[in-house]
């Protein structure tokens, strides 16, 4: 394996993500699902939309877990996974950019 092997699987995974978008967005906000579903079983917060991320990214790490590579859809799944941790990674932004804005307000 050489690097290129490793950017052209990074290039699978963000044509992963273009396509899959449309689940997680309202054509404007690529985390407003995330958004509703933490408002629909918390408080709608950072945390909360967090929470819901590793729920979903969760179902796919338990079935790779109780039967990896015998997964004809394991490949996908990593996929699906790295996606996840990427729009988590973006949540986190959103939250220290928020406490960035508290601070200057405070």
């Amino acid at each position: 394996m050489r690097t290129k092997d490793f950017t052209k699987k990074l290039s699978t995974v963000i044509n992963l993500f273009a396509k899959k978008s449309e689940q997680y967005s309202d054509g404007q906000d690529i985390l407003s699902a995330f958004r509703k579903a933490g408002f629909i079983h918390s408080d709608g917060s950072v945390k909360s939309m967090f929470e819901a991320m590793l729920f979903y990214k969760g179902k796919h790490d338990l079935a790779l877990a109780e039967h990896g590579l015998d997964l004809p859809d394991a490949q996908e799944r990593l996929h699906d996974i790295i996606v996840y941790c990427v729009l988590g990674s973006l949540m986190i932004d959103e939250m220290h950019s928020k406490d960035k804005l508290e601070r200057h307000k405070g």
